[in-house]
C-alpha cells in the first residue's frame, strides 16, 4: 500500500499537467484550470508547478477574452444607448 502512495505522490503532479494541457488544447479551459490549480494546492513545490502555474494563468485569461468575446457578439445587444465608435480621423 505505502508503495502505491508513493507512486501515485511521484506520478500525479505530471499527470495533472498533461490533463491541464490536453484540456487546453479542447478549449475546456475551466476544467484545465481546475487540473493546474489542483496541482498548485496539493503538490505547490513540484518541479512541475512553474509550468502549472503558467498554465492557470494562460486559463483564466482564455475564460476571461471568450467573456469579453460573447459580450461583444453581434446581436447581444452590448453597445451601450448612445453609445458610438469614434472613427481614428474624427475631431473629438
Amino acid at each position: 500500500m505505502d508503495r502505491s502512495a508513493v507512486t501515485a505522490r511521484r506520478t500525479a503532479p505530471a499527470a495533472l499537467v498533461a490533463c491541464g494541457d490536453d484540456l487546453m488544447g479542447r478549449s475546456d479551459w475551466k476544467s484545465a484550470q481546475a487540473h493546474y490549480k489542483r496541482l498548485l494546492d496539493q503538490y505547490p513545490g513540484d518541479g512541475l508547478a512553474a509550468r502549472a502555474r503558467t498554465g492557470a494563468k494562460k486559463a483564466t485569461l482564455s475564460i476571461e477574452l471568450a467573456g469579453v468575446r460573447n459580450l461583444l457578439a453581434p446581436g447581444t445587444g452590448a453597445q451601450p444607448q448612445g453609445f458610438r465608435f469614434h472613427h481614428l480621423c474624427d475631431v473629438p
